[in-house]
């Protein structure tokens, strides 16, 4: 039976995907998006001049304590850390599907990085790719029978989002099965250890549940529908990718029934299971406008090294178990078409593809800041370091190369913050998304606000969409 050849797979497509990296990070801006990947930058680069941002909920403070170093070398260091996150779990999935005697391991790397999404977001400083890696490297531990390490390394994904938790949920079911009740226990760890690490600061052993903005049931924003995330998979994979992954389910549904196997195996729980356990929950959230969902694509970037299994299930299943073409030749000549489909669809123009223009430079919103700034840098004596902001934005903090958290530079754009702390000479940048939607900072009531005037509007259109940033000052 011809099978993919494995040898050297890995090392050449890591050499590869790094090359391809690192010549996105030098010619290509772009920060993944304009809001919470520049907002985790900014927490991994200012937390050691504000050490409590190492205890943020907000910005996860796994991924802040990891990602801080390579921030203070600017965003290009946080793609940076990205990118190699990205190729540790490319690894660790591929000697995942290798100990789980996979046919065709070896395509674990392309299915990893053709699929348009997860490149995209390796080069910002979102914390998806991160729950991805401590993710498959729990499941890596499993299949080599470390139940307590892989134990205590689940335990932290809470600190780093918080679907972490659902894989605690299916990681305690696992181990009641098994019976491996000392390792029920060491899930406890990462509540523990951060619990005791962050009473100095909130002198609150319940911190990590009191303290959680995200431990609410409602909502800001539109709720979606039941066939949300079934729709918008094609543009998380891609269409090759995700008809695969559907015969990856296939699959599964076929040999449970023919094998009777048993609905509690590692595969099927940690890979299956927790897949579909997963796509639930967000479905869910999504759907009832629970925990401050807004239905983004990017959250399925944390299973992906699950979803590259069933793919990988997939593609074995239609070119192998099939048995639709008994010739070699034949079967290698189909298996090479399906990969070079898969190859060449991120290029292509269709629109779940990847639009190097639109996903990997500055958005609309980042270049009418751009244009904000430079009109501020030609008045006569402006000086951001010595100037008081308010502005909601964080994509400005960046521009400026301001400290986003020192309160005698910059304060966030909040009615109560005008009210007891707005000066003459101040600045305000007010703009059409964070303002509003998460502050609730109308553009009229600045407007009609009597300690302010208007300096200068900022807009340009996105399809539809009107981008515009207002600029006022305190009088």
């Amino acid at each position: 039976m011809s099978r993919i050849d494995p040898r050297n797979s890995l090392f050449l497509i890591s050499i590869a995907y790094l090359i391809i990296g690192i010549l996105t990070i030098i010619f290509f801006p772009g920060t993944g998006d304009s809001g919470d990947s520049v907002n985790h930058y900014l927490h991994a680069k200012y937390a050691l001049a504000h050490p409590h941002l190492f205890f943020s909920h907000w910005g996860k403070p796994i991924f802040t304590l990891l990602s801080f170093p390579f921030a203070q070398f600017g965003f290009a260091g946080m793609k940076v850390f990205n990118l190699l996150v990205s190729l540790a779990t490319m690894a660790l999935t591929y000697q995942t599907a290798r100990h789980l005697k996979y046919p065709n391991y070896a395509l674990i790397g392309l299915l990893w990085l053709f699929a348009p999404l997860v490149f995209v977001l390796t080069f910002s400083g979102l914390t998806e790719p991160l729950l991805a890696l401590s993710f498959i490297l729990g499941i890596y531990l499993l299949v080599r029978e470390k139940y307590v390490a892989a134990a205590v390394i689940i335990s932290f994904t809470p600190f780093i989002r918080p679907e972490g938790l659902i894989f605690m949920g299916m990681y305690a079911i696992f181990f009641a099965y098994i019976k491996q009740w000392k390792a029920i226990l060491w899930l406890a760890t990462g509540h523990i250890f951060y619990s005791l690490a962050g009473y100095p600061l909130y002198q609150d052993l319940l911190w990590i549940f009191t303290k959680n903005p995200n431990a609410i049931l409602g909502s800001q924003y539109n709720t979606g529908d039941p066939f949300h995330f079934f729709i918008q998979m094609t543009y998380i994979l891609g269409i090759p990718l995700y008809g695969l992954l559907w015969l990856g389910v296939v699959r599964f549904g076929w040999k449970a029934i023919k094998d009777r196997a048993s609905l509690l195996s590692l595969e099927v729980w940690m890979v299956y299971g927790c897949f579909g356990a997963y796509f639930l929950a967000h479905t869910l959230f999504n759907y009832f406008g629970l925990f401050k969902s807004m239905g983004m694509n990017r959250v399925f970037i944390g299973v992906m090294p699950l979803m590259a299994l069933i793919i990988l299930r997939g593609f074995n299943f239609l070119t192998e178990e099939l048995k639709l073409l008994k010739n070699p030749k034949l079967k290698r000549g189909f298996q090479g078409a399906i990969i070079f489909y898969l190859v060449i669809f991120p290029f292509t123009s269709n629109p779940a593809a990847i639009d190097w223009n639109r996903d990997l430079t500055y958005g609309t919103d980042q270049q009418v800041i751009y244009e904000v700034v430079d009109g501020l840098t030609q008045k006569d004596g402006f000086d951001p370091n010595a100037q008081k902001f308010f502005y909601s934005h964080p994509f400005l903090s960046q521009v400026l190369d301001i400290d986003h958290f020192d309160r005698n530079q910059r304060l966030q754009l909040l009615k109560g913050e005008l009210k007891y702390h707005l000066e003459a000479g101040d600045l305000i940048i007010w703009d059409h998304w964070f303002s509003v939607v998460e502050d609730h900072v109308p553009l009229e009531f600045l407007e009609q606000h009597p300690k302010l005037e208007k300096v200068q509007s900022y807009q340009k259109y996105r399809g539809n969409i009107l981008v515009q940033l207002v600029v006022f000052r305190a009088i």
